[in-house]
């Protein structure tokens, strides 16, 4: 018995029906199909007299499982209860027409007839033993229920009376000795007893032989499995199997046995031999099947899926045989059985549900959220299908709307954690870290050893400056797994501590961090592997230093300005396309990284700044000339520390060994099946860009090249290649006319099972490096140029911020973030020659795909100028100039963090 079980249990019998339903929720979310929980809570709430919670919860268990007729007798006495006295009788009715546990079907009988009041407690399971139901068949009138035990089962339960025709074998005459070994018979009352010899001499026991004598012995055994007796129900199908090895209905009911007992080998033998005695037996199929992935031996378990669809095709069988394919993440193949399924069993929520989750999976988020639609019009608390709802809202970049159902989930059951979790993901998307830190909270105040809002709330925590909370989280989340990536996490956020005071001025983090340990962290690599030399590097917390305070009570007024102006600035940033969430805390970081490159841009272009000291800098730390990477450098440290959770590293200071083969950003547009929310609309730029450039780089014969022509999809090319490759785009030289540079790699590559990842890797090699710094340097001073001219020359100036943006986004030279700095530079490019860009980017345009996917500069251009020239705005450096400057007022990381905790902007819609 599992601790939570214990504790409902506990909770039970002390009365605290509140607490048990805590414990048991908590269950019912770890396996949210399963039909004795869900009676268990309802039996609290009844109770609790939370009678529509109560009806709830029966309504669930009943599709979770139709054969838990007990949901019935609970809901009639919600029902009465409610005063509502026809709704009663029927549902005692209706259940009473039902098969099931003897006693069961007799109170309900007798409650339908008005002959009785129900009884309290007609399936009860003692706390001591989580595999016994011994005084399941007592008619006790008590007045305190005892609560369902969970028994410790891999197979799904099943009851195995049936309504429909039974399978008749030859006639089977019943030794005594048989008789003997279903001594339970003499346990029965009268009543109980009476009712199982009629169920048995009507033909009504599923795979029942046709002798009456026999199928009152395979009810018997039935019955006992049912009711959780499974020592009892074994004995008597053993007896029965060693007079005659052929009873197919003996051999179901004892693997039955086996498997709710946990003995999966055993159930698997007798599931085999009843198919081995009747090989047409879907039954023996389906339950080998779930036995077998239960074992994960899912390609077995699938083969007996298909076995039993070629028998007869039902809503189990698709079902059952599409949670193997949907844990195998084989998603596609899950959806197909899923849409099967639902064409048998139109009206079932779970299986709804589980399409839901495969469209998602597949980054078809409209169809996710229409099929969790359908499973909340049949059931409206429905709160896993509210979550999931939501999931898939958040990954559409619907924010409001994923936040509105994470709450709903949470009205129908306060307690459901996965629901706060989610949320709290939602809101650190958003920039929202003080709430993401409530939700995270809550979490972790119901499952203290919940790792992954422990993590994360760590790491909240240390973006906004809270490191002794950071570090004791962090600390907590290391205990509970000692070899997870967060170990890196915690060191940056010591680091951030030590220097929370120090000038940006005075060093950089590039510079400062170990190569290895950035290398280490962008790989996500086993912390222990980490040479132990080095992994003391960061002194412990300082309690001496203060942490960032969350809210400046009142900002002097030129500084409140110039936070007014960073955000008109970083709001025009804001990427409308799917799957991106409307980040506050990045649009103030990209307003105030534009604006901070402006200001700096002032003093070169005027001729105030020539030669930087070099300490700040990412690259050469010796005095020089001020040049590209100085100038990026700004946008660079902003994302650092804007979002410490990303490896945002210059790729030339990792170390030396990983720089020489060519480490380098990766941005999946399909991977595996799924379609990449973000980038999925760039497949039909960039697939037949592959198509061209695979004539040019790659051999192929005639018939390769007439199939080429005709591919449409990532298995078509495969099929041709016949293996994982990748081409090569061309980004033409600007500085040195006719030099063809290489701009990034489209990759294809076969990602079982059954799925392709097609992608961009760019590669950050030396001799790229030198290739594109040259590039750059010769950009930077043709902008320079362009800018110090009067008037100026809005065009011209225009020309060369587009190509210098167009070669950083091809030469990626960051480990993560070279897309959001390249847009931040062209803000504070334009801005630094005295023009504002109030340009909303279009839907679905993402402008860094725009540069990587064209061949030159001019393309580029013409590609984003249709919709960016529209919003320049000429409005000189006069105001620009009067802000105070913001590597003087926001000159440290405490600084940094106090701005972008501000509350600035959080209302205004973008």
């Amino acid at each position: 018995m599992s601790e939570l079980q214990t504790s409902f249990i506990q909770a039970w019998n002390n009365g605290d029906y509140s607490e048990a339903i805590r414990f048991v929720s908590l269950l019912i979310e770890d396996d949210p199909s399963n039909a004795v929980h869900l009676l268990n809570r309802a039996q609290c709430h009844e109770k609790l007299e939370l009678f529509r919670k109560c009806l709830k919860d029966c309504d669930t268990a009943l599709e979770c499982d139709p054969t838990a007729i007990l949901a019935y007798l609970i809901k009639g006495r919600a029902y009465a209860a409610m005063g509502k006295q026809e709704d009663s009788f029927k549902t005692f009715k209706l259940g009473a027409e039902k098969y099931g546990p003897i006693d069961v079907v007799s109170a309900l009988s007798k409650a339908a007839a008005g002959k009785s009041e129900p009884p309290q407690t007609p399936y009860s399971a003692p706390a001591a033993s989580i595999n016994t139901t011994s005084s399941a068949l007592s008619s006790s009138s008590s007045s305190s229920p005892s609560p369902f035990a969970q028994p410790a089962a891999a197979a799904k339960r099943e009851e195995f009376f049936a309504s429909s025709p039974t399978t008749t074998h030859e006639a089977f005459e019943v030794d005594e000795s048989i008789a003997q070994a279903g001594s339970e018979l003499k346990n029965l009352g009268p009543k109980a007893l009476e009712a199982l010899v009629g169920v048995a001499s009507k033909g009504m026991v599923q795979h029942g032989v046709g002798n009456a004598n026999v199928d009152q012995q395979i009810a018997l055994g039935y019955l006992q499995v049912n009711t959780g007796n499974y020592a009892a129900g074994v004995r008597i199908f053993s007896a029965m199997l060693q007079q005659n090895p052929k009873i197919v209905a003996a051999y179901l009911g004892r693997g039955t046995a086996y498997a709710l007992s946990g003995d999966l080998e055993s159930a698997s033998k007798d599931f085999s031999a009843a198919i081995s005695v009747d090989p047409k037996c879907v039954d023996a199929y389906k339950r080998r099947g779930q036995t077998r992935a239960a074992r994960g031996q899912d390609a077995d378990g699938l083969k007996d899926f298909d076995a039993a669809i070629a028998i007869q095709k039902d809503h189990e069988v698709y079902h059952q045989r599409g949670l193997i394919y949907y844990k195998q993440k084989n998603y596609k193949r899950a959806l197909d059985d899923f849409v099967n399924a639902s064409k048998f069993e139109h009206s079932n929520k779970m299986t709804w549900n589980y399409m839901g989750l495969c469209y998602n999976a597949l980054g078809q988020c409209s169809d996710a959220c229409e099929a969790y639609l359908k499973a909340l019009s049949l059931d409206p608390g429905f709160k896993e299908a509210f979550c999931n709802l939501g999931i898939a809202c958040k990954d559409w970049g619907k924010a409001d709307k994923a936040l509105e159902y994470f709450e709903k989930a949470l009205k129908i059951d306060a307690t459901y954690v996965s629901s706060n979790h989610v949320r709290a993901l939602t809101w650190f998307g958003l920039g929202r870290h003080d709430k993401a830190i409530e939700d995270f909270s809550a979490v972790l105040y119901r499952d203290v050893s919940h790792f992954e809002a422990r993590w994360m709330r760590a790491v909240a925590h240390h973006d906004v400056g809270l490191f002794k909370k950071s570090i004791q989280d962090f600390d907590k989340a290391l205990e509970l797994k000692p070899d997870h990536f967060c170990w890196y996490q915690k060191q940056l956020a010591l680091f951030y501590q030590h220097n929370l005071d120090t000038p940006f001025s005075e060093y950089n983090i590039d510079q400062s961090l170990d190569p290895m340990f950035k290398e280490f962290w962008c790989k996500r690599t086993n912390p222990s592997e980490f040479p132990k030399k080095q992994q003391t590097t960061q002194k412990p917390l300082d309690p001496n230093i203060a942490d960032v305070v969350q809210k400046v009570p009142e900002w002097p007024e030129p500084t409140r300005k110039l936070l007014e102006y960073a955000w008109d600035i970083g709001k025009w940033m804001h990427q409308d396309a799917p799957g991106f969430l409307r980040n506050y805390r990045q649009i103030k970081m990209g307003g105030l990284a534009a604006v901070e490159m402006a200001q700096v841009l002032r003093d070169v272009i005027t001729g105030k700044l020539v030669q930087v000291s070099g300490k700040s800098s990412s690259g050469d730390q010796t005095p020089h000339k001020f040049g590209w990477r100085d100038l990026f450098d700004i946008p660079v440290r902003w994302r650092q520390y804007s979002e410490p959770n990303d490896p945002v590293w210059w790729v030339d200071q990792l170390t030396p060994e990983q720089f020489a083969e060519g480490f380098g950003s990766h941005t999946p547009i399909i991977t595996g099946q799924c379609v990449v929310v973000r980038y999925g609309p760039m497949f039909k730029r960039a697939f037949p860009l592959m198509k061209e450039l695979i004539k040019e780089q790659h051999v192929l014969s005639d018939d390769m090249l007439r199939r080429l022509e005709s591919a449409e999809t990532c298995e078509d090319l495969y099929k041709i290649m016949r293996r994982d490759f990748w081409v090569v785009t061309p980004c033409h030289s600007t500085a040195k006319a006719g030099k063809i540079m290489e701009g990034t790699r489209l990759t294809l590559q076969y990602s079982p099972p059954e799925g392709y990842e097609f992608s961009i890797r760019t590669p950050g090699t030396p001799p790229r490096w030198i290739d594109y710094s040259l590039e750059l340097d010769y950009v930077f001073e043709k902008y320079l140029d362009a800018a110090r001219k009067t008037p100026i020359d809005v065009e011209e100036v225009s020309k060369w911020v587009l190509t210098m943006a167009f070669y950083w986004y091809n030469f990626m030279p960051l480990a993560r973030g070279t897309a959001a700095t390249g847009y931040v530079a062209i803000m504070g490019l334009f801005l630094g020659a005295g023009i504002k860009l109030r340009s909303k980017i279009p839907r679905d345009v993402l402008t860094d795909w725009d540069g990587i996917l064209l061949p030159t500069p001019d393309k580029f251009i013409k590609s984003v100028a249709s919709w960016m020239y529209k919003g320049r705005d000429t409005c000189g450096v006069q105001e620009l100039e009067q802000l105070p400057r913001i590597n003087i007022t926001f000159s440290t990381i405490r600084k940094t963090l106090e701005a972008l905790n501000d509350t600035f902007g959080r209302s205004e819609n973008l």
